[in-house]
């Protein structure tokens, strides 16, 4: 991920070892240089300077779904439907 593309309000991974962050502020510093405020899950607010060499560290959080609601409605009537 580009430094470039990091906003606000974003959930990235790569800023703490193991967990999502949560982006509160993007300060340019210099040219290719940053300095992210963020949020842990627990709350606590930390900041971290990210240059070209930390964009392949940082990238978006992508949730998943254990399972999801996107099925036809319809056929799973029709499949659970008692008589």
């Amino acid at each position: 991920m580009r430094i470039e593309d990091i906003t606000q309000a974003s959930s990235l991974t790569g800023l703490e070892p193991s967990a999502v962050a949560t982006v509160i502020a993007v300060v340019p510093i210099a040219d290719g240089a940053v300095r992210v405020i963020y949020q842990t899950p627990d709350g606590t607010l930390k900041e971290r300077l990210l240059g070209r060499a930390d964009e392949e560290s940082v990238a978006v959080a992508i949730s998943e779904r254990p399972w999801s609601f996107d099925g036809d409605g319809e056929s799973a009537h029709q499949a659970f439907r008692l008589t």
